[in-house]
Formats: C-alpha cells, structure tokens, sequence
C-alpha cells in the first residue's frame, strides 16, 4: 500500500516492482522518462505494422516532472494515470494521463486524487524489450537524442 500523497519517485518505484512482479522477461530499463497526454497505438503502413503516436510534448526525466504532477494534484482530479508505455532510450517512458473533460478538475476534495498505475498495451510487451523506438511512427517525439 502507499500514501496517495506520496512523491512520484515512490510512485514509479511501486510501478517498477508491480511491473517485474507480475511479468515474465521483463526488460531492464535505468531511470524514467514522462510525457503528458495519451499515446495512440494504430496499424500503420500497407503491411499494417502496429505504430505507436506519442503526445507532441518531448518526454523528460521524471525528475524534472515532479513538480508538474504535484500542480495536477493541486487541481482535484478524481484520477491520475501513469501509464507505463514501453521502454525509450533505455527508460521506462511513463504517460501521465488526465481524466477527459475539462470541467473534471476539482471534482474532489484536495489530496483525495487517485494515482492509479497501468502497463504497456500487449502490443508493446510483445516486442523485444518492449522498446518503442521499433513502433514509434515516423517523425515522432522520442525518437531524437536523450532527453537530459
């Protein structure tokens, strides 16, 4: 169990260890990488490849997002979701989402916001090391040089 206040670092460290507790092989990734908004996973191509679309943002080093998730919670939305997309740059890419509707914030009392935490759609674990630099559609944010 955690404090639904808890910091972000405690938060993906209980994501890491639900993540290799309840998967076989899962891959080794160093750090973590987060970007706001939702991912669309698609068929893609003549060939249909499955091709993963990354919110616009550029993902940074969660480090940098901590303050930004404790803004968020400030603003009373009944849930947060971080999103365990798949493995970017040898990190764990995590996708904060926000519940839809803009009149969503504030809808409960401060510091009763949910944390809620997901894994990469089957699609990512079923590629090798769930690594998205593979499905990543072209042009896509990520697929530049390490975030700092």
């Amino acid at each position: 169990m955690i404090d639904r206040n808890a910091p972000l670092p405690d938060y993906l460290e209980l994501l890491d260890r639900t993540l290799r507790d309840s998967h076989p092989n899962v891959p080794r990734w160093s750090g973590h990488l987060v970007v706001e908004g939702y991912e669309d996973i698609f068929r893609d191509g003549p060939a249909g490849r499955w091709a993963i679309r990354l919110p616009a943002a550029e993902p940074i080093p969660a480090e940098a997002y901590a303050p930004r998730l404790e803004e968020l919670r400030r603003r009373a939305y009944p849930w947060i979701n971080l999103h365990a997309v798949g493995v970017l740059r040898g990190r764990l890419l995590v996708a904060i989402e926000l519940p839809p509707g803009e009149r969503r914030e504030g809808e409960v009392a401060p510091g009763m916001t949910s944390l809620n935490l997901s894994r990469p759609f089957e699609v990512v674990r079923n590629v090798p090391g769930w690594g998205l630099e593979t499905l990543l559609a072209e042009g896509e944010a990520g697929s530049g040089p390490p975030a700092a």
